[in-house]
C-alpha cells in the first residue's frame, strides 16, 4: 500500500534500503541515456553495481510515488559548477516538494523519498581513521566542540562516534543542498552520545536550518554497524512528525524483472494539472561535461 500524506501535515518519508548486488541485470532498462554513459564509465564492478542498483532503486522509488514507469521519472542531474550529469539527481519543480536523497556506504545503500528539503547519509565506521588529535581529519570534518567531545571518548569508541557526527553533518548539508562547499566543520551537530540535533551553523544558513528536523535512524539490519542520519522538513506548529518508513529495496529491485517496467504505479503524490508527457524526457536532456 503506498503512502498517504497525514492529515494536517506532510506525507510520511520513506526510506528503501538494499544492497548492490539486489539490483537484476534488467535493472539497466530502467535508467536514461546520460545515466547509462556514466554506468559505462565505471572501470571496476563493484562501483558499477553500487551506482546501478542506486540509481534503479531511486527511479522505482519515485516511479510509485508518482504514478510514473521508472524509466520515465524526469531526474535532472545537472551539476551546478560544470554542467555535466553527475549532480545531486533532483525533479522539475512541476512536481511540486517531493523530493529524494541518496546515500551509500559499504553494501548499505539507502534512498529517501518525501516533501521538502531532504538529506539521507549512511557511513560505516572505519577503524583505520586517524583521529587523533595531530591528524588533520578532525580539524576538517569537525568544529572544536565536536573535537573535544570525540577524544574524551575511548579510542575504541571513536570510529563508531566519528561515523555518527559525520552522518548527522552530511544529511544536513545535503538537504541544504551545500553538499561539501560548505566546510563540515562550520556545522556543528550533537555529540553521538546525545539524541541528534542541529547546534550552530553560519549566521546566513539559520533561517534554512531552522525549518530542518534531524534524526538518527535505526539499521534496516541490526549489527550492520553503519550510521544513519536523516534531515527532513520540520514539522508545522502543532503537526505531527512526519513518520520515517523503512522500506525493502531489495524486494523492490527484485520485481524488476517479473513485471512490465512500462506500467505506471498508481500514484500517490503528482502535481496537480500536470501529465507526465507534459515534462521533458530525460533521454531529450544534453548530456554536458
Amino acid at each position: 500500500m503506498n503512502p498517504k500524506p497525514a492529515p494536517g501535515g506532510p506525507g510520511p518519508i520513506e526510506v528503501w534500503w538494499a544492497a548492490p548486488g539486489d539490483a537484476p541485470p534488467g535493472a539497466s532498462a530502467l535508467l536514461a541515456r546520460d545515466e547509462l554513459e556514466r554506468l559505462d564509465r565505471y572501470r571496476r564492478p563493484e562501483p558499477a553495481r553500487r551506482y546501478l542498483a542506486g540509481r534503479a532503486l531511486l527511479r522505482l522509488a519515485l516511479g510509485r510515488r508518482l504514478g510514473l514507469p521508472p524509466a520515465e521519472v524526469p531526474l535532472d542531474s545537472t551539476c551546478p559548477d560544470c554542467g555535466g550529469p553527475h549532480g545531486r539527481p533532483r525533479l522539475p519543480a512541476a512536481f511540486g516538494p517531493l523530493t529524494a536523497s541518496v546515500s551509500h556506504a559499504g553494501d548499505r545503500i539507502g534512498v529517501a523519498v518525501g516533501d521538502g528539503p531532504l538529506g539521507l547519509d549512511v557511513v560505516e565506521p572505519d577503524p583505520g581513521l586517524d583521529l587523533s588529535p595531530d591528524g588533520g581529519l578532525l580539524g576538517r570534518a569537525l568544529a572544536p566542540v565536536e573535537a573535544e567531545s570525540l577524544l574524551a571518548l575511548p579510542r575504541s569508541a571513536r570510529p563508531g562516534a566519528f561515523a555518527t557526527v559525520w552522518a548527522r553533518k552530511e544529511a544536513v548539508l545535503k538537504a541544504l543542498g551545500l553538499g561539501l562547499s560548505l566546510p563540515p566543520w562550520r556545522l556543528v551537530v550533537a555529540p553521538a552520545d546525545e539524541p541528534a540535533e542541529i547546534r550552530s551553523v553560519p549566521p546566513q544558513l539559520e533561517a534554512s536550518t531552522g525549518q530542518l528536523t534531524l534524526r538518527d535512524l535505526p539499521e534496516a539490519h541490526p549489527g550492520e554497524g553503519s550510521a544513519r542520519a536523516l534531515a527532513h522538513r520540520a514539522r508545522p506548529p502543532g503537526a505531527p512528525l512526519p513518520g520515517a518508513l523503512p522500506r525493502d529495496g531489495a524486494a523492490l529491485l527484485a520485481a524488476v524483472d517479473r513485471t512490465n517496467p512500462a506500467s505506471p504505479p498508481q500514484a500517490t503524490h503528482r502535481a496537480p494539472g500536470l501529465h507526465p508527457s507534459d515534462v521533458d524526457s530525460p533521454q531529450d536532456a544534453p548530456i554536458g561535461c
